[in-house]
């Protein structure tokens, strides 16, 4: 008797089901696995958001991708006392910075990754101090984001997060008659700061990434002109040949 497609899966899951990120992670790997989408060609992605919506488990689609990319690496490299059925998720946060470990140094990723899945997981907080110290020892491994916060904290003493300076922001006026904000949203001195805050950080960050990987470039555009001049010397031997190849059609 040939499996019940994925389908049924979808069709069959409880709101019980619909609160464990591994449930869910493994049912959008099945659907994607089986095809793209459903029978009227939309994504299994959307698919299964209104389920889980039916379900009062409504989830992004920001969110969704990070479960799908969770899932994957613990599908590939969860050890084999592993049981995805269980009632209690490891910690999805746990899992992906195992996963970042990993990228890193593959060793330590997949120890990580047991720790956060065994049976008395490690605490993310201690799993973090892993991948930070890893990629303390591995700065190339670095992402423009990070390298860009660290540029800026050299740069300017310490830099707050935005978090932080929202924290820090003064309270705005109330209006008398209502009791609420006289804006819906945040002052715009303090969007302006913010956004100016992340403006730099991002330029400082891609300023020296381009600084560190300068050298790599030159090298590449070195190998791309001399790659060029190899062709030029090829393409006119190919031309000399076909010359030579008529020359002797003429004469036959």
């Amino acid at each position: 008797m040939l499996p019940a497609p994925p389908e049924h899966s979808l069709r069959d899951l409880t709101q019980e089901q619909a609160e464990n990120w591994v449930t869910i992670g493994r049912l959008l790997f099945e659907l994607e696995a089986h095809s793209r989408g459903d029978a009227s060609g939309r994504p299994w992605q959307d698919v299964l958001r209104d389920k889980l919506t039916e379900l009062g488990a409504p989830i992004s689609a920001g969110h969704l991708y990070k479960v799908r990319r969770a899932y994957a690496f613990l599908h590939a490299h969860a050890p084999g006392d592993f049981v995805q059925g269980e009632a209690e998720a490891p910690k999805i946060s746990s899992v992906e910075v195992a996963e970042r470990l990993y990228r890193i140094d593959v060793q330590e990723g997949l120890k990580a990754l047991a720790d956060a899945v065994g049976p008395t997981p490690v605490p993310y907080v201690d799993l973090k101090k892993r991948y930070d110290k890893a990629l303390e020892n591995r700065p190339e491994m670095k992402s423009p984001r990070q390298v860009a916060w660290e540029t800026r904290r050299k740069s300017s003493g310490s830099p707050k997060a935005p978090d932080d300076v929202a924290a820090e922001a003064p309270e705005q006026p109330r209006d008398n008659a209502s009791g609420q904000d006289e804006t819906s949203g945040p002052p715009q001195a303090l969007q302006k700061k913010v956004s100016t805050l992340f403006h730099q950080a991002w330029k400082a960050g891609w300023d020296a990434a381009t600084a560190q990987r300068e050298p790599e470039l030159d090298d590449l555009r070195n190998k791309v002109r001399e790659y060029q001049e190899e062709i030029k010397i090829l393409a006119s031997k190919v031309r000399e040949l076909r010359g030579y190849a008529h020359d002797f059609d003429e004469d036959s």
